[in-house]
């Protein structure tokens, strides 16, 4: 089987959920054997190596424009340049004119639930991003082509939405690199980033979903209560905390250790010399973060919402993301109760056993010889 698959963003310098779920895919396909071949089209000047496992099965092809021209009117005509069963679009949206069968990964459809232009606090460019994103998939839902998605509960939303009469779903995996890592390499890591323990890890981000400054607020009041545990933010600004808190952000702000991007081989010291990761987001259609931070046998405060709800596997402590004091209370038990830690590392652990991507692979392998 030749099949193309559309990897857009995976050569930008910090790449993100889509972008990992993309390249994570590819790495694991080209073992199969049913796989011939895989041309991987990315929207870059240049290939970046080191990111795609050096594989004579793997071709990439690039060509740089915006996102819009790129999707829908280049890579029609680069895909035409190959003899392929198909093409596979992992992020969430596709190019509308394709004359080979389509499978296409709709991770969520949280841009179709408001009108993108209006809502708040969002940035003009994610503004316009989901208004791409929703004009694209409306279109898409009502056409032929194979819509795939990450969880049960996404599957019954987008079936909600189109009226298909199914939406398969094929739960992501956990790369290898997130594991439990011997306490002497954690304590080293630590040392050179200069955190100190016991801390909280979050991983900020400014689209409103993330329940960021809710979150914060949370962390203020657990500061009070607890006053030895730290709060280590990757992924976020200290302008931005500032902004999310105001005034009351000069009081915490000594507890907080800001560390911008982290790439996924810190990140596993981070989860693993964590006393809770919190992951309280108001919606999400999966939470690889959760999955990862089980891994690393770190203990999970996360969102009583329905996709994490399905994936932690009563493995987290979950509470309504909306509830500032459920936040409080679930991270002073997780952080006071050792007993009630442990007991959430040892079923998360169990859990996370579950998220493989090679068998994610295996099971994107079935769909592409149903539509071939």
């Amino acid at each position: 089987m030749n099949i193309g698959i559309e990897a857009q963003r995976i050569f930008r310098n910090n790449p993100h959920g889509m972008d990992i779920f993309a390249i994570e895919l590819i790495n694991r396909l080209v073992h199969l054997d049913t796989i011939e071949q895989i041309v991987v089209f990315v929207n870059s000047e240049v290939i970046k190596e080191g990111v795609l496992v050096r594989h004579p099965k793997i071709s990439v092809v690039v060509e740089s424009a915006h996102y819009a021209i790129w999707e829908q009117l280049l890579l029609p005509k680069m895909i035409g340049r190959f003899d392929l069963d198909l093409i596979h679009f992992t992020s969430n949206t596709r190019s509308l004119k394709i004359e080979i069968p389509t499978v296409t990964t709709l991770h969520d459809i949280i841009f179709l639930d408001q009108y993108p232009l209006f809502r708040k606090g969002y940035s003009l460019y994610q503004r316009f991003g989901n208004l791409y994103r929703r004009f694209i998939v409306k279109r898409m839902l009502s056409t032929n082509g194979v819509i795939v998605t990450v969880s049960n509960s996404e599957a019954e939303r987008i079936q909600k939405r189109s009226n298909r009469a199914e939406v398969p779903f094929v739960y992501n995996g956990i790369a290898s690199c997130f594991k439990m890592a011997p306490q002497q390499e954690i304590n080293t890591f630590l040392e050179q980033w200069r955190i100190e323990e016991p801390y909280v890890l979050f991983l900020g981000n400014t689209d409103p979903k993330k329940n960021t400054r809710r979150i914060l607020k949370a962390f203020e009041t657990v500061a009070e209560s607890l006053p030895d545990v730290q709060f280590v933010i990757a992924d976020y600004k200290e302008e931005d905390f500032v902004k999310a808190l105001g005034p009351n952000a000069n009081k915490l702000i000594s507890r907080v250790k800001f560390l911008g991007y982290v790439d996924q081989k810190d990140l596993v010291y981070l989860y693993n010399g964590a006393s809770a990761f919190v992951y309280c987001s108001l919606a999400e259609s999966f939470g690889i973060p959760v999955a990862e931070a089980f891994t690393c046998n770190t203990p999970v405060l996360a969102s009583a919402i329905p996709a994490i709800i399905e994936i932690s596997a009563e493995g987290a402590h979950l509470v309504d993301p909306k509830d500032k004091e459920k936040i409080v209370e679930g991270l002073v038990r997780i952080l006071s109760d050792t007993e009630y830690r442990e007991q959430l590392q040892r079923k998360g652990a169990e859990v996370a056993k579950r998220y493989n991507w090679q068998n994610t692979a295996k099971e994107y392998v079935k769909i592409y010889e149903s539509v071939c």
